[in-house]
């Protein structure tokens, strides 16, 4: 007779396609937050993955595609880390010290991530346009959560959160450059607490303008 397959149990050439493509992911993300997108090449992201090449274009098509799809996974990680920085607990500076932690976390715990993101920006005439728009994507997604964590900070909506979440990202891409992003320095700290400092100044002067009480 022949076999019957059980729905319940895991096709195992989905479970290794699955882990080939999760290899790749990871091989692509710390070789090109290593070296940039243009000196990445596919033989290289396929021996450090340890799948054959054939794989790579099976799974994504091209190195450009393979690209947007490692960049949608770090805008992906970017938000789920920035929403779970901040929920509705405590009072509102307590709020946006967990933010702040938060960033703090993605600075050193996703700083290759981040190198990527920025390196990938730097060499736009390099990546091919769905990469960009991969990250043009996750750059607005991520910004969008930084906004929605300053409501939930506040528990309220302003104007120019907008402001704050660009002001929040552009102190992100200057860790980077610095170098100060996958570790953990005193000069990470003073940084992170001034711009702590900046957000509660900006926010007490839209309350004021507001007509609401402050912080």
């Amino acid at each position: 007779m022949p076999r019957v397959k059980d729905p319940d149990r895991p096709d195992s050439r989905k479970l290794k396609g699955d882990a080939s493509r999760e290899r790749f992911l990871e091989a692509a993300a710390e070789l090109i937050s290593e070296r940039g997108y243009a000196a990445s090449g596919v033989d290289e992201i396929c021996r450090r993955a340890g799948v054959v090449k054939s794989a790579l274009y099976w799974h994504f098509g091209s190195k450009e595609k393979l690209l947007a799809a490692v960049i949608d996974r770090v805008g992906k990680s970017w938000v789920e880390e920035v929403s779970k920085s901040v929920y509705l607990e405590g009072t509102p500076e307590s709020r946006l010290d967990r933010f702040i932690e938060g960033l703090e976390k993605i600075a050193i715990e996703n700083g290759r991530l981040l190198r990527l993101l920025v390196g990938v920006a730097f060499q736009q005439r390099a990546v091919a346009p769905a990469a960009l728009e991969a990250l043009l994507l996750s750059h607005a997604n991520a910004r969008a959560a930084v906004v929605r964590g300053c409501e939930d900070a506040l528990g309220a909506k302003l104007p120019d959160f907008d402001l704050i979440a660009d002001l929040v990202m552009a102190f992100m891409n200057d860790l980077v450059l610095r170098g100060l992003v996958g570790q953990r320095s005193a000069e990470l700290t003073r940084r992170l607490h001034h711009l702590r400092g900046l957000i509660l100044l900006d926010l007490q002067r839209q309350l004021r303008e507001a007509g609401l009480p402050p912080l």
